[in-house]
């Protein structure tokens, strides 16, 4: 099997702006055919404003969740700028919308799975993840609230076991929701709610049917339980256009860097 065999073709901080002129065909093929984003038109309410933009320092942004007062997690891709280098966080803007964030926060440190160190493989101006560190895809930022909202709710990690994962989303119907800030939705969060999750699998990524874009990398893909918003995974990956037909997106769970009973 390649080392090649998946793309990362939904982080536009690592991608150049060719990303952004999919033709409308491959946005249609990559979108499962049809586009079920909708706007979320109100940001400042839960689960949605812990939702925002986390910035690099070479002012790449990835899509991503504070899921404590001091913690935000995303896609370790998104630290990537070429193999062997690492483009450190620097801010967080949660509740992001029209260039603004209610909150802002400064990255003061990160954790990215062992898994993941040189999990990147570039080809010309693209990234690709090697298989091996496909199922690590995943990072913590530790932040601080600089300025802004001191009342944004995070949206908490689901602290059960790859069992309690599996019975939580079996009692949902596989159902699940997502939410990010894609290429051609820079400004604006959009969500798809009640997207499917098609597989738990073995190394703890979900195969999934969030429709997701350039952009999306690092957004939350959650659950709803009895105590709420729960994030159970980030968004990591996608294939091709011209694979959309024998492949889902990928997602990493929390399973591969919080720890659970």
């Amino acid at each position: 099997m390649s080392v090649l065999l998946r793309v990362l073709a939904l982080c536009l901080a690592l991608l150049p702006m060719v990303a952004g002129a999919d033709s409308a065909a491959q946005r249609r093929q990559l979108l499962f055919g049809h586009d079920d984003r909708v706007a979320v038109d109100d940001n400042s309410v839960a689960p949605y404003a812990a939702i925002g933009k986390l910035e690099m320092q070479s002012g790449a942004r990835c899509s991503a969740t504070l899921i404590a007062p001091d913690l935000v997690a995303t896609a370790a891709h998104c630290f990537a700028t070429e193999p062997g280098r690492v483009d450190r966080p620097v801010s967080f803007m949660a509740g992001y919308r029209d260039g603004r964030g209610q909150a802002i926060y400064r990255a003061t440190g990160m954790q990215v799975p062992p898994g993941f160190r040189h999990g990147v493989h570039q080809v010309g101006e693209r990234l690709f993840i090697r298989t091996r560190a496909a199922p690590f895809d995943i990072a913590l930022v530790r932040v601080t609230r600089l300025r802004g909202r001191a009342d944004i709710a995070p949206m908490p990690a689901f602290d059960g076991d790859r069992d309690a994962l599996r019975d939580a989303l079996t009692r949902r119907d596989n159902r699940v929701e997502q939410a990010g800030y894609a290429y051609d939705h820079r400004e604006q969060l959009y969500t798809h709610r009640d997207c499917r999750v098609t597989a738990l699998n073995d190394d703890n990524t979900l195969s999934h049917r969030c429709d997701t874009l350039s952009g999306d990398s690092g957004s939350p893909i959650w659950l709803e339980t009895a105590d709420g918003p729960r994030l159970i995974a980030v968004q990591s990956a996608a294939p091709t256009a011209d694979r959309r037909a024998s492949a889902d997106n990928t997602a990493v769970t929390l399973l591969q860097i919080m720890p659970h009973p």
